[in-house]
């Protein structure tokens, strides 16, 4: 310490110790080296100076020690800090691994169920798709492929529906399934399909949709059921209903429609409607003598010659057996009577049924 002299005198047994203190130059730190002689002259000049150096080494072999301890223990942590890094990366690259694993087996096992899905709807006999939200195709089964004739990658172009499906239906239906697709509720519809032979057949095709947690459609199913046969026979059985089997002409059923719409729109517009009835003369002889065959052959002649005497907005109908009835909308008496009498001309001139030529005459009211 500053306080204490530079030399300390002691008494030790018969002798006088002299014993001197020099403060260690250690920053924020008190130390001293002390030093002690027998010698009365202790300490020369010299041995002072070597006293202040050997503080001073001494003062800096402390602090390289303290030093090199500070650097073995920030070592030793460090070390540490790293081992325990080290532990965590590889348990998370552990973990990791773990996740790729399962993740590859889940991937590897819905390939399979995939695979399994596409030999199973490749084996149904009807047309199945799967589209994505809005609409497009981004698969096809093998039946829509066998029956189109298109590979998996023409069905998945933007203009799969304008190639494969009748122009009349997608129009038609356009804005329907656009707005039944953006609605996510299950539809259904049906349209003409064109198949590999260049014909069209009719299809009911039922829209379903797949929702996430969260309701969002992820995918469209869409199975396609062949309903021609069906629509076939609608459309026979509709046109039984009002048309004549044998000559192709409105049937009573027809005509009464057709009757009250022209009677209507006659008194909407205060315009005039011609109704004639005409039936042949003598039809019954010649179809008792010559049999049935050439007398449907005969009415069929007739309805032809009478279709191609009237206008396009007069309509005749077969009202059953030889009679026939004719509506001429706009038509007053005059123009009625005119008309008339075309007919009578065109049933009159001969007709050839089989060897047999045959001349008419008809009655019109």
């Amino acid at each position: 310490p500053q306080h204490r002299p530079p030399v300390m005198k002691k008494t030790m047994g018969e002798g006088v110790l002299s014993i001197v203190t020099l403060q260690l130059g250690l920053q924020g730190e008190m130390g001293v080296i002390a030093a002690g002689s027998q010698r009365a002259e202790f300490p020369k000049q010299t041995e002072k100076l070597l006293l202040s150096v050997a503080a001073n080494e001494a003062a800096i072999g402390l602090q390289e020690a303290r030093l090199l301890s500070e650097q073995k223990r920030v070592s030793k942590e460090l070390d540490l800090r790293v081992e325990q890094r080290t532990e965590e990366l590889a348990a998370a690259n552990a973990e990791l691994r773990k996740e790729i694993i399962e993740r590859k087996i889940v991937e590897e096992k819905l390939r399979q169920d995939e695979r399994e899905l596409r030999r199973i709807t490749d084996a149904i006999p009807q047309a199945i798709t799967v589209l994505d939200p809005q609409g497009t195709v981004l698969y096809a089964n093998q039946w829509v492929l066998d029956y189109s004739g298109l590979s998996l990658e023409e069905v998945m172009l933007p203009d799969f529906r304008t190639r494969v499906f009748h122009p009349e239906d997608v129009a038609r239906l356009q804005d329907e399934r656009r707005n039944a697709l953006s609605n996510g509720l299950p539809f259904e519809y049906e349209q003409r399909a064109l198949g590999k032979d260049g014909n069209y057949r009719w299809f009911l095709i039922r829209y379903n949709p797949l929702h996430d947690e969260h309701g969002r459609i992820l995918r469209w199913y869409a199975t396609g059921t062949d309903i021609h046969d069906r629509k076939q026979a609608e459309e026979r059985i509709q046109y039984l209903a009002n048309f004549d089997t044998l000559t192709g002409l409105p049937n009573r059923t027809r005509l009464d429609d057709r009757l009250n719409y022209a009677i209507n729109l006659a008194r909407r517009t205060n315009d005039h409607l011609a109704v004639m009835f005409l039936d042949l003369d003598r039809f019954k002889e010649i179809n008792d003598a010559l049999g049935h065959s050439a007398g449907d052959a005969l009415l069929v002649e007739v309805a032809k010659r009478l279709q191609s005497t009237l206008r396009e907005s007069d309509s005749v109908s077969r009202l059953g057996g030889d009679e026939f009835i004719i509506m001429l909308p706009g038509a007053d008496e005059l123009g009625a009577a005119k008309t008339a009498e075309k007919l009578l001309d065109i049933v009159k001139e001969p007709c050839q049924i089989g060897p047999h030529e045959l001349s008419l005459t008809a009655s019109i009211g």
